[in-house]
């Protein structure tokens, strides 16, 4: 593997974690609770 290659994968790895974390912070936010409830009742 390229150190190229190397910097790109190790660079994917470290900055996942904090996406998943942000994402969770959104979705559990008393700000944005809101938006939760209404997309499951419109899609069902």
């Amino acid at each position: 593997m390229s150190p190229l290659l190397f910097r790109f994968y190790m660079a994917d790895v470290v900055e996942e974690p904090a996406e998943d974390h942000r994402l969770v912070d959104t979705i559990t936010d008393p700000m944005l609770a809101w938006v939760g409830p209404e997309p499951l009742g419109i899609a069902s």
